[in-house]
């Protein structure tokens, strides 16, 4: 499973729990710990974004002096 799935997964088994008939104090840990697992993905798929975009080069050493 991709992350990308793994996040919608995610979301909807976060839009579905207040309907799927859980006692409110499972709800009461099941969603925070849904939560922290939507933000740990978003968080590594972000990183793995940011590694692969390669930096801009700067422009102040693409120039020559000039005399």
């Amino acid at each position: 499973m991709t992350r990308e799935t793994a996040l919608i997964a995610l979301g909807v088994l976060i839009m579905l729990t207040p309907f799927i008939g859980l006692p409110v104090s499972w709800r009461a840990y099941i969603v925070p710990v849904l939560g922290l697992l939507v933000v740990l993905v978003a968080v590594t798929l972000r990183a793995r974004r940011m590694r692969t975009v390669a930096p801009s080069p700067e422009t102040s050493s693409m120039t020559t002096p000039v005399v």
